[in-house]
């Protein structure tokens, strides 16, 4: 099964409630129904990171836009920083590849 993007991408955000978003697209080849897509940051006290919508009724393989979002949950003197996240396709308890990388550079 495959899944896109692979991609790497670099949100900037300055302080809480200060967020970025990106753009992305998300096929699956061959089809598959009922996934979500789940998310990882490297410290989920300082950033969150979402994506919307939250999964979809089918990925196939025409390309479905995404937003992906980070946002500082503290202090823009403590958030500042560079954190790594991950989107992931979930199919029941499956995960599709490849998932999707995101540095997130706080200034």
């Amino acid at each position: 099964m495959v899944s896109e993007p692979s991609h790497h991408h670099v949100l900037r955000s300055a302080g809480t409630g200060s967020s970025g978003s990106v753009g992305e697209v998300v096929k699956c080849a061959p089809k598959v129904d009922d996934v979500v897509f789940h998310t990882t940051i490297s410290n989920p006290t300082k950033i969150s990171l979402t994506v919307s919508p939250s999964g979809e009724t089918t990925c196939g393989p025409a390309p479905d836009g995404v937003t992906v979002t980070a946002q500082c949950l503290v202090a823009a003197p403590n958030c500042k920083g560079t954190y790594t996240g991950t989107v992931t396709i979930i199919q029941g308890y499956s995960n599709i590849s490849p998932s999707l990388s995101v540095t997130i550079v706080v200034t």
